[in-house]
């Protein structure tokens, strides 16, 4: 902004890039909380940061079916496709293990695809189903997850102590 305001003729027009580009950021942000200091809590701004992407990327896609905008100028369907089940399913997990299994926190940049697929995996094979599961199926699988206390770590588990009596788990 500053250096359109001095003139700068290449930054002419470039409104939608910087738009485009502090939304990434802020969803990058969001999708990549690592240390419980800054997790996403309850009524964390980070949880409507993750609704308002959704929203912004539909909104995008539908200047693409109108028109407004070529193909060139849009996500692939499968990035886009990907890219909106990432940003709900993220949104839609910490809302039920904060509200329902009340978690104090969730660490998204733990949330990518490789562990969360092996989780949910699991939780099938327990149930026998190849159907995706429901929260139901969730609460035999949260003591892998879940916050525990001990004064140290048991030398067999994943596991650091981050302050005496709080163990946290971690999937490697």
């Amino acid at each position: 902004d500053y250096s359109r305001r001095r003139g700068v003729r290449s930054l002419v027009n470039s409104e939608g890039t910087e738009e485009f580009t502090l939304i990434l950021n802020d969803l990058f942000d969001a999708m990549n909380r690592r240390f419980p200091d800054e997790g996403i809590v309850k009524r964390s701004p980070d949880l409507a940061i993750l609704k308002r992407g959704v929203e912004w990327l539909d909104n995008w896609e539908k200047e693409l079916e109108s028109g407004a905008i070529i193909k060139d100028m849009f996500l692939t369907k499968t990035t886009s496709e990907g890219l909106r089940v990432t940003l709900r399913s993220t949104r839609e997990l910490s809302e039920l293990l904060l509200e329902k299994y009340n978690f104090r926190f969730v660490l998204t940049s733990k949330m990518n695809q490789d562990p969360i697929e092996r989780f949910f995996g699991k939780i099938r094979m327990a149930g026998q189903s190849e159907r995706p599961p429901i929260d139901a199926h969730i609460p035999p699988a949260v003591p892998d997850v879940e916050y525990v206390q001990y004064s140290e770590a048991p030398k067999i588990w994943n596991c650091r102590v981050v302050e005496e009596r709080n163990l946290y788990l971690t999937h490697q």
